[in-house]
C-alpha cells in the first residue's frame, strides 16, 4: 500500500485519538471495532500520520495491509512463518508498527495475533480493525485476554460532526449570533446522521443514496455471513420493526407475532446481531432493585439517526415529523454515549402509572435527562416523586427552545450539549 498517497486526503482527529495514542508505548494490540463506514480505516491512517509527523517511526517501519484483499487475507492465513517472512520481523533493526484493516477476513487471525503479541510485542506494535464485535469474536477463537485494548468506533457524535463540517468553533462556544447556524447543523445531524462520508457530502440526494448503500452493504456482507442470504427478508423486517418502534418498550412476544410468528430464539439472535454490529443500542430500565432491572423489558434505539431514516425512507425535517421525539432522543443518546460509553451505563425510568424519564445514568451519582423538542412542555411536577425517592445529582432537560436553571432543573439546548461532554 502506498501510505503517502492515502495520507494526502483530509484526515480529521476523532475524539478517540488521544486515548489510543496513550497506548503507543505498550505491547497490547489496539483493536478498532464498529459499524461499516464509521471511520476505522481513516483513524488508522490518522495514527500513521501522527507516527510520521512526530518522527516516532520512519515510513519503512510502518506496515499497512487491507485484509479485504483476498491476496492479503490468504497471506496472513498461510502460517506464522510466512507472515514473519513478509514482515521481516527477525531482521528488523527498529520497532515496527503493523496495521491490519478488516482483520476478520483472515482465517484464524486470533492465533496469529496472539503469537505476534506474545513473541514480538516489544518491537512490533499492532493495530487492527474489524466491522463488528461478532466478527472479531469469530476471528479471535484464541484467547486474547490481557493482549488487546478495544475501542468501539461509532459514527460521529455531534461535536465531531461540527469539526467535519468546518464549524469547529461551535463545538466549544456558541455566540448568540451563531445559534441559528448551530441549530441548522444539528437538524442536519438528526436527519442524515454521523457517518463520516455523509458529514462531508453536501448534496442531500447523495447523502440519502450513500446511507441506503451503507445499509444494503451491511445486509449483503454482515448479515449474509451470520445467517445466509435466505434470512435477508426476515432480518429486514425486524430492522424496520425496530426502526418504527425505536425508543418504545420492546415486548419480544408482541414483536414475534407482528413479524409473522418468528420464533423467540430467532428474534433474540437477530437482536443480538443488530447490537453486535452497532446498528442498535439496548437501553435497560433503571430500578433501585438491580435484579428487577434485568427482567424488565428494554428499549432499543438506533445508534445513528441517518441509518434509521434510511431504513424508514423518511428524511423529513423535524417540524413535520411525527417521530420527532424519537429522533431527538436518538441524537441525545449518541451524545450521552460519549460520557457514558459502557454497555449498561445509560438507562431509562418508567413507573407502572406511566411516568417516564428518557435517560438515567447511575454510574457514580444518579443523573437524569429528559428530551423535549419544546422545553416549555416539560412538567417539573411530574417527576417530583422520582426526585424525592432517588435524589439525583442533577436533572437536565435537553431541548430546542429553552436554556437556563429553574429550581432543581437545568435546561440546555440539544445542539450545545456536546460542549458539556468535553
Amino acid at each position: 500500500m502506498n501510505i503517502q498517497q492515502h495520507l494526502k486526503k483530509p484526515l480529521f482527529k476523532r475524539d478517540y485519538v488521544d486515548a489510543i495514542l496513550k497506548w503507543l508505548p505498550d505491547k497490547e494490540m489496539i483493536v478498532l471495532t464498529g459499524p461499516r463506514q464509521s471511520g476505522k480505516t481513516s483513524l488508522l491512517l490518522y495514527i500513521i500520520k501522527h507516527l510520521l509527523e512526530n518522527k516516532i517511526a520512519a515510513e519503512t517501519d510502518i506496515l499497512f495491509y487491507d485484509a479485504e484483499d483476498p491476496l492479503i487475507s490468504d497471506l496472513f492465513s498461510s502460517g506464522i512463518e510466512n507472515v514473519k517472512k513478509e514482515l521481516m520481523i527477525d531482521s528488523a533493526k527498529t520497532k515496527q508498527y503493523l496495521f491490519i484493516d478488516e482483520v476478520h477476513y483472515i482465517k484464524d487471525a486470533g492465533r496469529l495475533l496472539k503469537y505476534l503479541v506474545d513473541h514480538h510485542g516489544d518491537r512490533l506494535k499492532i493495530f487492527i480493525s474489524g466491522s463488528s464485535s461478532l466478527g472479531l469474536s469469530e476471528a479471535f477463537k484464541e484467547s486474547m485476554t490481557g493482549r488487546k485494548i478495544v475501542f468501539e468506533i461509532l459514527p460521529l457524535n455531534f461535536g465531531e460532526f461540527l469539526e467535519f463540517k468546518g464549524s469547529n468553533s461551535l463545538r466549544f462556544a456558541i455566540r448568540p449570533t451563531e445559534t441559528k447556524q448551530a441549530r441548522v447543523l444539528f437538524e442536519e445531524f438528526c436527519m442524515y446522521g454521523g457517518y463520516p462520508r455523509i458529514a462531508v457530502e453536501n448534496d442531500t440526494e447523495k447523502k440519502v443514496e450513500i446511507l441506503k448503500e451503507i445499509y444494503s452493504s451491511y445486509i449483503r456482507k454482515d448479515i449474509s455471513s451470520f445467517f445466509g442470504a435466505e434470512s435477508h427478508g426476515r432480518f429486514n423486517n425486524l430492522v424496520k420493526y425496530t426502526a418504527i418502534n425505536s425508543g418504545q418498550i420492546f415486548n419480544i412476544n408482541s414483536a414475534c407475532k407482528a413479524l409473522g410468528a418468528i420464533s423467540r430464539s430467532t428474534l433474540e439472535r437477530y437482536l443480538s446481531v443488530l447490537e453486535g454490529t452497532y446498528v442498535i443500542k439496548k437501553v435497560t430500565p433503571f430500578h433501585g432493585n438491580k435484579t428487577k432491572e434485568i427482567v424488565k423489558m428494554p428499549k432499543y434505539y438506533f445508534i445513528d439517526n441517518g441509518l434509521r431514516n434510511a431504513v424508514l425512507n423518511s428524511f423529513n425535517p423535524l417540524e413535520i415529523r411525527t417521530d420527532a421525539g424519537c429522533v431527538l432522543e436518538t441524537a441525545a443518546l449518541r451524545q450521552l454515549t460519549v460520557q457514558y460509553p459502557g454497555r449498561d451505563e445509560i438507562k431509562f425510568y418508567r413507573t407502572k402509572n406511566g411516568l417516564e424519564i428518557d435517560f438515567i445514568s447511575d454510574t457514580q451519582a444518579i443523573r437524569a435527562y429528559e428530551i423535549k423538542k419544546n422545553g416549555e412542555n416539560f412538567s417539573q411536577n411530574s417527576v417530583s416523586d422520582f426526585i424525592a425517592k432517588y435524589k439525583p445529582a442533577d436533572f437536565t432537560v435537553l431541548n430546542l427552545s429553552k436554556t437556563g436553571i429553574s429550581g432543581a432543573f437545568k435546561y440546555e439546548y440539544l445542539y450545545e450539549f456536546n460542549k458539556t461532554l468535553e
